[in-house]
């Protein structure tokens, strides 16, 4: 007879949803999380939103210098999707290891996001090379229309958006963020 498992103990956990913001804010609320935490994907939305592989990597670098000794923390880097994306900046990034993922905000829906996507068909080129890459695209599923009732803006931008994503890049990884619908449920399974 097998031994019925009772509980499961993570003694490291991961965080994969880390908004650490700039000073003074960072250093204040950041040891919350490498004190507890392995790892984390940091979230790119900051009043300059990191869109280059050298701003997270500045980003990364100053993460890595707060963490105090004893503490084995990792920073996993996104890169924020924008029109002005370049594939060199995501190329970089996956090559040194800093960068994990890639955020897609669309413009104006949440705190820092109007550098975010307006025009979709601007990326698709820039989506297939993050296809390629293997790296996973982090969305933030909700649509800026506001005709749109608000309760119902992540069930049109999954049907509007991301449905059409999965059909046109059938390899990409999509990762949906924090989902309230059953629509966005369904989809994930």
């Amino acid at each position: 007879m097998k031994e019925e498992i009772k509980s499961i103990i993570v003694k490291t956990p991961d965080d994969w949803h880390l908004h650490l913001r700039e000073s003074p804010i960072l250093e204040k609320v950041f040891p919350y999380s490498y004190k507890s935490y392995g790892r984390a994907i940091i979230m790119p939305n900051l009043e300059i939103p990191i869109i280059t592989f050298s701003q997270a990597k500045r980003y990364y670098e100053k993460i890595k210098y707060l963490i105090k000794t004893g503490n084995n923390f990792e920073p996993l880097m996104t890169l924020f999707l924008s029109e002005d994306t370049k594939v060199q900046d995501i190329n970089e990034g996956v090559k040194s290891g800093i960068i994990k993922a890639i955020k897609f905000y669309p413009k104006g829906v949440t705190t820092n996001s109007s550098g975010g996507i307006k025009n979709l068909s601007k990326i698709y080129k820039l989506l297939e090379k993050i296809a390629d890459f293997g790296i996973p695209l982090l969305i933030h599923g909700e649509t800026s229309n506001t005709e749109i009732d608000i309760y119902d803006r992540e069930a049109y931008f999954l049907e509007e958006t991301v449905l059409g994503i999965r059909k046109n890049i059938p390899n990409l990884k999509i990762v949906l963020e924090h989902i309230t619908t059953k629509e966005s449920v369904d989809f994930v399974l």
